[in-house]
């Protein structure tokens, strides 16, 4: 099928996409400001107050938004490839092109932070911590240690990038999976994030470290996969028109509905560690939800799809990565 708006779907593009990735970075960034002043995060238009408390003291929870798009983004082609029966893409090409994207502006803010503020400040009290805290980092281990993950003198919200390098490390052999058996590769991608979260929900005492591990992730990654396998599904078999774009729109305003509940559940539970262990119950109803919506506002009408893919929002979506490092 022939699209010739740049906001319709297509089975090679997903407009609305670039919005979300956007959307779901901004609150990220905006959460960490908030963290550093303590700001009232309200918004004022005359003597209208509009109270966005919630979603920004919950921000945390769209790095799982994150994580989902990039799941769906870098399967797609695999399940055009899955769908058209035709070769799969080459591993080698896959691994080249994510690491042209993440390693520069990676490489750049590591070296930035250790040459213009860690070093200059002496903010290691030791050369072992200096080396060690470096070279996690630069091998993408960070998450594994205490004193790279809560300690270190460099970018603490880098932990994100270590789990995408360790996703991608596997990507090719869990998309081959899919591709031949998509219901058992899911499923096992499910039950290993659910047994992982469970164990550390019922047996941590302190589940910090534990939370953002890639493995507590595989769901999430897993619903990207399906997203992106049924989203090329809808691509080819559907033909839109004024009633699915109704349909879909009504089924977007639900899953915003959805999504506002779980914010604010989230957003009210007291202490640290009740605070990680919601997130992590609520972790892949928010990922189907956020999946839902990505399905059905590429289908609603033209502007919603336009408010989520509109110059704007393809340009921030264009530099969201440099400007979340």
């Amino acid at each position: 099928m022939k699209h010739t708006s740049p906001y319709a779907p297509g089975d090679k593009y997903v407009p609305v996409a670039d919005g979300l990735r956007a959307i779901f970075i901004f609150i990220v960034a905006w959460y960490h400001i908030w963290q550093q002043s303590w700001l009232s995060p309200n918004l004022t238009i005359g003597t209208f107050t509009l109270d966005i408390y919630p979603l920004i003291r919950t921000g945390y929870m769209w790095v799982d938004g994150m994580l989902l798009l990039s799941g769906f983004l870098t399967f797609l082609p695999y399940a055009r490839a899955m769908l058209g029966k035709k070769p799969l893409p080459d591993a080698a090409t896959f691994y080249k092109k994510r690491a042209a994207r993440i390693l520069p502006a990676y490489l750049f803010c590591v070296l930035l932070l250790l040459f213009c503020d860690a070093l200059p400040n002496h903010m290691y009290s030791s050369p072992k911590w200096l080396w060690t805290d470096l070279l996690s980092h630069l091998t993408f281990t960070h998450t594994f240690f205490s004193f790279s993950y809560f300690n270190t003198c460099l970018n603490v919200v880098l932990w994100t990038l270590a789990v995408e390098v360790q996703f991608y490390l596997i990507f090719p052999l869990l998309a081959k999976a899919f591709t031949r058996k998509p219901a058992a590769t899911f499923a096992g991608m499910v039950a290993a994030a659910w047994l992982y979260r469970g164990y550390v929900t019922l047996f941590v005492a302190s589940n910090n470290i534990w939370i953002n591990q890639l493995i507590a992730f595989m769901d999430i990654y897993a619903l990207g996969f399906l997203g992106a396998w049924i989203y090329v599904q809808m691509a080819r078999s559907i033909k839109p028109n004024f009633a699915i774009q109704i349909l879909m729109t009504a089924m977007s305003v639900v899953c915003l509905y959805v999504l506002w509940q779980l914010v604010l559940r989230q957003c009210y539970v007291s202490g640290y560690e009740a605070l990680r262990t919601m997130q992590m119950r609520n972790r892949f109803a928010l990922g189907a939800v956020i999946t839902l919506f990505l399905l059905c506002a590429s289908y609603s009408v033209t502007a919603l799809r336009y408010l989520l893919s509109n110059r704007v929002m393809r340009f921030l979506a264009g530099i969201s990565f440099q400007f979340y490092i």
